[in-house]
């Protein structure tokens, strides 16, 4: 997990091929920031993992963040079940950061979990 600056905002850049819920759940608490938006990206790149990320536990995180995260992107087939509010769906990580690019501001907050070789 790692902290940049992505074109004017805070990324929290936790996307790999060993994430998995608690390191997601680490890299959620690493980067909310109460005086910014905060958008989430999560999900998996199933053509490139061997072990998945069971959307049960994507959407148990999910509810436990809602009230804190302004978007959340889910990326990849299996979580296109998964509702909540906010909820958009993309196909891949680049997808993702470019649709959290056009959600957020100068300052604002990127957090991104996928499972994905990188």
């Amino acid at each position: 997990m790692r902290r940049v600056e992505f074109q004017q905002r805070r990324l929290i850049d936790n996307s790999s091929s060993g994430l998995d819920i608690d390191s997601a759940r680490s890299a959620i608490e690493m980067g909310l920031d109460k005086s910014a938006k905060n958008v989430l990206i999560i999900g998996e790149h199933a053509a490139q993992v061997c072990e998945g990320f069971a959307p049960e536990n994507v959407q148990i995180l999910l509810s436990e963040y809602k009230q804190f995260l302004d978007h959340v992107i889910l990326i990849g087939k299996r979580m296109e079940n998964l509702s909540s509010q906010n909820i958009i769906h993309m196909k891949n990580l680049q997808e993702g950061l470019e649709c959290a690019l056009s959600l957020t501001d100068s300052g604002d907050t990127i957090i991104s979990c996928v499972k994905c070789f990188r």
